[in-house]
């Protein structure tokens, strides 16, 4: 293995095989905000956005919050309470309204181009209206130092050993300054087999016995085997990584 791969074993505690390298200073910084980048994408469209700031806070149905991220080329989203940081696809709709798709095509937000937000969740898969309430603050992954790093690589072991019901190990094997996008996309890994274990498509779920993380052109999800292989690519930051959606899609085939 090299630049910077680890060996881990998801058992009772994560066994480093390998050696990380890599420093503080190697901490992915988030992109530098592109406030009119996605409007100038969608004329016809502007008006859906109108008065909406580049990183907006929503509710719907009083209980509701995430944060609408669209300060860089790719829209993100993030639900109040959820790790996850979804990346969206956006495409102009009928009556000028948008629609914001996640990386396996569901909708999770439209703008109507009379000025309404609807958020689609799978407690309300038919859309609930949402209302804008404030600025947010852009979205992206937190720095992590190497200590900060072990531990959260122990704690999703143990969260992937008990969606699993058995040790399995991981391999991971990309650039040091990757490594937020790696502990990332373990935890989404997580959360899709949370997922998976809890409806009645477990088959692929019981197979897998490896995890490998590695760098690529593009995000990809796939199994090989017993194996569970998962690409990702860092320049893209955290549009370079697939979404739970994609991961829990491929598991539950």
């Amino acid at each position: 293995m090299a630049r910077g791969a680890v060996s881990l074993v998801c058992a009772a505690a994560i066994v480093f095989a390998g050696s990380v390298v890599a420093s503080a200073a190697a901490a992915q910084p988030p992109h530098p905000p592109r406030p009119n980048s996605f409007a100038e994408k969608f004329g016809r469209a502007r008006q859906a956005l109108s008065g909406v700031p580049a990183v907006a806070r929503f509710v719907a149905d009083g209980v509701t919050q995430f944060t609408l991220d669209r300060s860089n080329s790719r829209p993100m989203v993030q639900f109040q309470g959820s790790h996850e940081i979804i990346v969206l696809e956006s495409q102009s709709a009928p009556r000028g309204d948008l629609v914001f798709k996640n990386d396996v095509g569901d909708v999770v937000l439209r703008a109507s181009g009379l000025g309404g937000w609807t958020v689609y969740t799978p407690g309300r898969p038919a859309g609930a209206p949402a209302s804008m309430v404030g600025m947010g603050d852009p979205l992206h992954l937190d720095p992590r130092e190497l200590p900060i790093l072990g531990e959260q690589l122990n704690r999703v072991g143990y969260r992937l050993r008990a969606a699993l019901g058995h040790a399995t190990t991981v391999d991971f094997d990309v650039p040091p300054e990757a490594r937020n996008l790696v502990i990332d996309v373990l935890n989404l890994t997580a959360d899709a087999m949370e997922r998976v274990q809890a409806s009645d498509t477990q088959s692929h779920l019981l197979q897998i016995k490896h995890i490998e993380v590695d760098d690529g052109p593009r995000s990809e999800v796939r199994i090989e085997d017993a194996t569970l292989k998962i690409t990702v690519t860092p320049d893209l930051g955290i549009a370079g990584r697939p979404s739970s959606a994609k991961i829990a899609r491929v598991l539950g085939r």
